[in-house]
């Protein structure tokens, strides 16, 4: 009976695991895009950001100032898309909340952002906060210079992350100094492929993240708990 029992809690925990969804956005791909541009997910999927062409960020904003960094928003730091190669960076955060969630391209060349001209992302806009409305504020309010990012330096994704959705704390690599304890995401490195580096204008610093207010650090345990399903369901056969 106890045998029973744990088997069963596993494959509850494995179907559960199996119903979630990885959503993928194009960065940079044919333009100062992300494709798509707007996402509407539940809590337990994933939002992978795949970095297409030349170098940019996916910096969190909010809808009253869309191309300024939120106070203690995440930030993936700028990663450039090496040419001639299979693996893209990437960059990616577990949704925790239904919390609607704005993000921006912090990039500036010669002195014009990427933002103000319309690279801007939203998660779960709604009817009262629209990613139509949202654009049309980064393009005429982009402020001075342009937007607001992160520091000076080389972003670097490692592709080993950990996270607890029980204690609520994640810690994960690319994460630029100044992005620690967001207020509706907390980022991490992909742990489902095998980011490159990019070189730009913000630091990736390794910092602790507080999950539990909009996404939650991907992690690595949801392996360990599929394998460990997969064997007691080889011993009952």
């Amino acid at each position: 009976m106890r045998f029973s029992t744990a088997a069963t809690s596993l494959l509850s925990v494995a179907g559960y695991v199996a119903a979630q969804q990885t959503h993928v956005i194009k960065v940079g791909d044919g333009g100062l895009t992300f494709n798509p541009s707007s996402l509407t997910a539940p809590i337990g999927d994933t939002v992978q950001f795949q970095f297409v062409a030349k170098n940019h960020s996916v910096t969190q904003s909010t809808f009253a100032s869309p191309c300024v960094m939120k106070n203690q928003g995440v930030d993936s730091g700028f990663l450039a898309a090496p040419q001639g190669v299979d693996q893209l960076p990437a960059w990616s955060f577990t949704i925790d909340s239904t919390d609607d969630l704005w993000f921006f391209c912090a990039q500036i060349v010669n002195g014009t952002s990427h933002c103000s001209q319309g690279m801007v992302f939203a998660l779960n806009p709604t009817p009262e906060k629209t990613f139509d409305a949202f654009k049309a504020a980064a393009m005429n309010n982009a402020g001075a210079g342009g937007a607001a990012g992160g520091a000076n330096g080389t972003a670097s994704v490692s592709a080993s992350a950990t996270g607890s959705a029980a204690s609520g704390a994640a810690s994960a690599s690319a994460t630029p100094s100044g992005a620690a304890g967001a207020t509706g995401a907390s980022s991490a490195a992909d742990a489902s492929a095998t980011p490159t580096s990019g070189t730009g204008n913000a630091a990736a610093d390794s910092a602790s993240q507080n999950a539990g207010n909009g996404a939650l650090g991907l992690s690595g345990n949801v392996v360990s708990i599929l394998s460990a399903a997969g064997l007691v369901l080889g011993l009952m056969l």
